[in-house]
């Protein structure tokens, strides 16, 4: 097969997805199955088979299936910069009468020359960084635009975003009700949930699960409410966090949507972006790459986003004693023992060169079917340009005798010292399935001259996921080959995010972390040092309204829930000092995390926890005690330090210095103010609550009630008598 350059392959994959568990339907099982039910169904068919064919005395599965040959590499004609997909995707879009498609360009050249074929064929720029371009073009033109323009390296489709996974149990486990009584409710804060979807918005609205004064915003074209809940069940749990604090719901579809949102961001001065939704492939996992020098520019702002981890980590699953684990993450290095090009999954078995994975059909929350369920990602260690080959190839797998089947199809792009090292596969099963499809993945290197032992990792997204099966030799292997090692998401790889784990409502105290939570660290490739991710976790399993009124009652998980619990306590810590920059609201949150696992910082829990302490259990935070010179260390609650009427507690709740008897200065102090109903942090002084003509300090100053007519300051009856006694 010739192989196409490539730059950025387009990536649909799952990051952090709301529910792990996908459907599996058999012939026999009605359409109308829960999907958990229907995954459970298939683990339950694999074990059996595992079972049935470890038993099988002398049986061995076969793994002699003849290998693809690889063609020489040629090269390609003009079109080779376009990818297939896009070529398609032109094709279709003429077909549907559509006007205008979206592209992503590798500039080489002249970026000028570009620029301009774009703008002289009617379209316009959405983003230019060297090297990278982001364009919108009259569909028609497209094809001629790319082949014609030699500066032009390569051209694909925007890679898409989708989902990573009743007030909510959140509040209580973050310490968040400890706000619940005060003036720090996030007034004041702006924050943003990027997502894409907010189907339910308008039920949740009027079921006073949400403001009706939230903003919204959608650059997918494709409606707001549509697509998914996923978007409504995180903003209800940051409302449910931050009553006060301003919503910007903002729907993004793909990558392009993506980079008009950050101006978006910026252009609205967003304090505060919660961000469950990710990807793959546009940078080597080291935090570098476009998508992640989009999110530099909003911390770069003082913006803080606070995005999931991913739900890419291995988990198990048990029945009738026997363990499985699943997977939808492999990391190693590229193993050839035998000298054969084909890359072998377990060191030194020259038999394990391939590995298994099962794909289910998928639609989305407005019933609509799914694309790409089968989205394999590959990348290695040779970034930014690579002249190291690797190629994938896509076999299908007979389950039931642990045999590799037909050829279905592959990845073979070049990698001649400009194109990026990734390769990517996108696969639709059928509408019309109504069973889930296994497949035997392969990996090899172009030519024994090609490198081996070089870092390497493939991500599953879509309802793709590595399965156990009946190892090469015939003995039972019962966990599939995969990795929970450096299985985060992009944008979570960014040192300018914070990435957020997840931990089960009902382990919060002790742990562990959910198995499919990602870990660190990030690849230390292209001369990178791997750094410690996650940042810090968030209780996952809530209750939402959404997932209980169209979820069946199914409780919010995976990373997607636990990200926008830390944006809640992010806005909660703000609009205690809404003057502190980004790197003090990072340090605050980091601080009052509670430690879990490894002593600091570490892959698996980050810091640990995301809570908002309270030592010495005086109902008030650390952060507000510190903050205003009080010892979070001792209960205080009672102490009136300035002598101003109000304890500390008070002081807390109703927003006043507890250092400064007159926080707002207005001669009136804090503790006469509240009692008789003042606004103790505006200067009322002059203002007549009673309307009875008398100022509120003037009340204060005579001994009367503010909020009381018949209560005021003796007046002489007549103010001119003294001036004809010559007084």
């Amino acid at each position: 097969m010739k192989k196409f350059l490539l730059f950025l392959i387009p990536v649909v994959l799952l990051a952090a997805i709301t529910i792990i568990l996908f459907p599996y339907r058999t012939s026999k099982e009605p359409l109308t199955l829960k999907k958990a039910d229907l995954q459970t169904e298939m683990r339950k068919r694999i074990i059996n088979m595992i079972q049935e064919k470890s038993e099988a005395k002398g049986q061995k599965p076969s793994h002699t299936k003849p290998r693809p040959v690889i063609a020489k590499k040629e090269k390609g004609p003009p079109h080779r910069v376009m990818t297939t997909s896009l070529r398609k995707e032109i094709k279709r879009s003429i077909d549907q009468g559509k006007k205008d498609i979206r592209i992503v360009l590798n500039t080489t050249e002249d970026k000028d020359e570009v620029s301009n074929s774009v703008i002289n064929a009617g379209g316009r720029i959405i983003r230019k960084r060297p090297g990278f371009m982001a364009v919108e073009v009259p569909v028609d033109k497209a094809e001629k635009l790319i082949i014609e323009n030699s500066s032009i390296g390569f051209a694909r489709l925007p890679f898409k975003f989708y989902p990573t996974g009743k007030v909510t149990e959140g509040v209580n486990l973050t310490g968040a009700n400890i706000f619940n009584d005060t003036i720090y409710r996030g007034a004041g804060i702006k924050v943003a949930v990027v997502d894409v979807g907010f189907k339910g918005l308008t039920a949740a609205i009027s079921a006073g699960e949400l403001p009706a004064n939230v903003i919204t915003w959608d650059f997918s074209g494709s409606g707001l409410q549509t697509e998914y809940y996923h978007g409504t069940a995180c903003a209800e749990i940051i409302h449910d966090m931050a009553p006060d604090a301003e919503l910007h719901l903002v729907k993004l579809g793909d990558e392009i949507g993506g980079y008009e949102v950050i101006d978006y961001l910026i252009d609205n001065n967003i304090d505060i972006v919660s961000l469950s939704i990710g990807t793959f492939g546009t940078g080597p996992g080291d935090g570098t790459g476009p998508l992640n020098e989009a999110f530099d520019e909003l911390r770069d702002a003082g913006i803080l986003v606070i995005t999931s981890a991913g739900n890419y980590g291995n988990y198990t699953y048990e029945e009738d004693g026997i363990t499985l684990t699943f997977g939808s993450h492999w990391e190693g290095t590229f193993n050839d023992y035998d000298n054969d090009e084909w890359h072998e999954f377990i060191k030194y078995d020259s038999s394990s060169n391939y590995n298994v994975l099962f794909a289910l059909p998928d639609q989305d929350d407005d019933g609509k079917p799914s694309t790409s369920e089968v989205s394999i990602l590959m990348r290695w260690d040779d970034w930014p340009g690579s002249n190291i080959d690797y190629d994938m190839y896509l076999y299908e797998f007979d389950y039931e005798n642990m045999e590799v089947g037909d050829f279905v199809t592959s990845s073979e792009y070049w990698q001649t010292g400009t194109q990026e090292p990734v390769e990517y596969i996108s696969l639709n099963i059928p509408d019309a399935e109504t069973r889930g499809r296994f497949y035997a993945l392969y990996v090899a290197r172009y030519d024994t001259q090609t490198p081996k032992g070089v870092k390497l990792e493939i991500y599953l997204g879509g309802t793709s996921e590595f399965v156990p099966f009946v190892n090469y030799n015939g003995s039972l292997n019962i966990s599939a080959l995969a990795t929970s090692s450096s299985s985060l998401s992009e944008p979570a790889d960014a040192a300018s995010v914070m990435a957020v784990g997840a931990i089960d409502r009902t382990q919060w105290q002790t742990g562990p972390q959910e198995e499919y939570s990602s870990q660190g660290p990030t690849n230390d490739w292209n001369g990178s040092p791997a750094r410690i991710k996650p940042d810090i976790m968030g209780p996952d399993a809530v209750t939402t309204y959404t997932h209980a009124t169209f979820k069946d009652n199914r409780p919010f998980l995976g990373t997607s829930a636990a990200a926008p619990h830390v944006a809640g306590v992010a806005a909660l810590m703000l609009s205690i000092d809404p003057e502190m920059t980004l790197q003090e609201l990072k340090g605050y949150i980091e601080e009052n995390a509670f430690d879990m696992g490894t002593f600091g910082k570490d892959n698996i829990y980050g810091y640990g926890r995301s809570v908002i302490k309270d030592k010495d259990y005086d109902s008030m935070p650390d952060i507000w005690e510190k903050l205003f010179g009080q010892n979070p260390d001792i209960n205080d609650a009672s102490l009136d330090p300035d002598g101003d009427g109000l304890a500390n507690l008070m002081e807390y709740r109703f927003g006043t210095n507890p250092k400064k008897a007159d926080t707002d200065g207005d001669g009136m102090p804090d503790g006469w103010e509240v009692q008789y109903g003042l606004n103790s942090l505006v200067n009322d002084a002059d203002l007549d609550l009673d309307g009875d003509g008398f100022s509120n300090l003037k009340e204060y100053q005579e001994g009367t009630l503010p909020n009381d007519r018949r209560s005021r300051p003796r007046r002489i009856a007549m103010p001119w008598l003294p001036l004809l006694l010559g007084d």
